[in-house]
């Protein structure tokens, strides 16, 4: 317990309000802060005020081309030739922010917990009376696909591997129903980590051979990557580009004449959504040399992680704001959006997730009835605990299907017939929602 008191033992100097305590890191010999938190050198020591930190002069900034690091602003220059993220900058499809939305200001996000319980409970009355009167609706389209039956059944008894089998299947599945699983092809997988999607749609389309490609993008380095155990001379090449997407200009890419470009994605994360689907439309306009009449011949993304959205980078805030939300609001949407999944069990019965049919939800119907009535309502910083759990998650699907609803109208206005499709059940996992969009003349009625 001397730690949330005192920093004096060795241990960094930096204060956590949320935590309540020290910094448990161990700086460098002579430094009193972390590398974490040497950003917060000055603050830090003008608030100790003392001889020892008089000397520490030096400004600690964050790095300008990852700024999840730090570097000393007097070593910057030489940080820069050494940096881990300079190969990014270098790339010949880098370009900083150019699938970012560009608003001239955007709200910082606020904690729901610091959020007034009528502003969020004024916030839910609009979107059950929009959700009424624009209902939702998802069709079911569970597949499974050849590819990967054989995988399957020696997996049977492994329990994740299999929901993640399920759930790649019923993908590709969809990909060949809507026509997306074609020779002479590029294929795009956002977000792709260890390239799993990319690996099986690859086995799909083993007989065509050199007639396809894979761009997998990612921020991230993984380790056990699956883009080379098909990567071979004969086979489909396999091209792994490490940048941010809100920097990828796909316009620059060689891309080989009458070829098509489709998008895919496995649960890609709140914004990362937006910023692809920008990616894909940008870059439509820009390639000529395809066979089709859109360059884009469609894109499959599975969606997760709403909560994480963003208007600066969201995709169709013109459909938000005609349907009455401001970007405040809108930010509560999101934060609204997690009630869905944060107490998923898979024990619980499917009529639990059933649409909300009130046009007007008041305290009783977020509170118990019994604590409206007298008053005795808990406020948002205890929701954990406060709301009954129905209604949260069935408030959080109807925010999902808000966000995701804009996204279809998005697509539909770059002249696509963009759609909604329950990929896989919600036992398997809770975001089971996927995006399909293709072309309006190869949509299969």
């Amino acid at each position: 317990m001397d730690d949330i008191t005192d920093s004096s033992s060795g241990h960094c100097a930096y204060y956590l309000p949320k935590k309540k305590r020290f910094c448990r890191m161990i700086p460098k010999a002579g430094e009193l802060l972390c590398g974490e938190h040497m950003v917060y050198a000055s603050e830090v020591y003008n608030d100790l005020n003392s001889e020892e930190t008089k000397t520490q002069k030096r400004k600690r900034i964050p790095c300008p081309l990852d700024s999840k690091h730090t570097v000393y602003e007097d070593k910057l220059s030489k940080h820069l030739k050494h940096c881990n993220a300079r190969h990014a900058t270098l790339s010949d499809y880098y370009d900083k922010e150019v699938n970012s939305g560009f608003v001239d200001q955007s709200m910082s996000k606020v904690p729901l917990s610091d959020i007034p319980e009528v502003k969020v409970l004024h916030v839910i009355n609009k979107l059950c009376k929009l959700m009424k009167d624009q209902p939702f609706s998802a069709d079911k389209s569970i597949l499974l696909h050849h590819s990967l039956e054989d995988e399957m059944n020696a997996n049977s008894d492994a329990t994740n591997a299999m929901k993640h089998y399920q759930q790649q299947a019923s993908i590709i599945g969809n990909m060949e129903k809507f026509g997306l699983l074609r020779s002479q092809t590029y294929y795009i997988e956002f977000g792709a980590g260890r390239g799993k999607l990319s690996h099986w749609v690859a086995r799909a389309l083993s007989k065509h051979g050199e007639n396809i490609e894979f761009i997998l993008i990612d921020r991230a380095n993984n380790r056990r990557k699956f883009d080379g155990l098909l990567n071979s001379e004969n086979g489909p090449k396999f091209n792994r580009i490490k940048m941010d997407i809100e920097n990828f200009n796909l316009a620059r890419y060689p891309f080989k004449i009458n070829w098509d470009v489709v998008g895919i994605g496995k649960h890609l994360c709140g914004a990362a959504t937006d910023v692809s689907l920008r990616c894909l439309m940008k870059t439509r306009a820009q390639i000529s040399n395809c066979k089709s009449r859109n360059a884009i011949h469609g894109v499959i993304i599975a969606l997760c992680c709403h909560h994480r959205c963003n208007w600066k980078d969201y995709v169709n805030r013109e459909y938000f704001l005609k349907s009455g939300f401001d970007e405040e609001e809108f930010n509560i949407i999101c934060s609204l959006s997690s009630w869905a999944t944060c107490s998923f069990q898979k024990s619980q019965p499917k009529e639990l997730y059933s649409e909300i049919n009130d046009t007007k939800v008041d305290a009783s119907l977020v509170y118990g009835k019994e604590e409206s009535e007298s008053g005795t309502t808990t406020p948002l910083s205890s929701c954990s605990t406060a709301f009954q759990s129905r209604k949260r998650e069935e408030i959080g699907q109807l925010c999902k299907q808000l966000l995701n609803m804009g996204r279809v109208e998005y697509m539909q206005n770059h002249g696509y017939d963009a759609r909604l499709i329950e990929f896989i059940d919600f036992d398997v996992t809770p975001e089971n929602i996927c995006l399909i969009a293709v072309p309006n003349r190869y949509i299969d009625q």
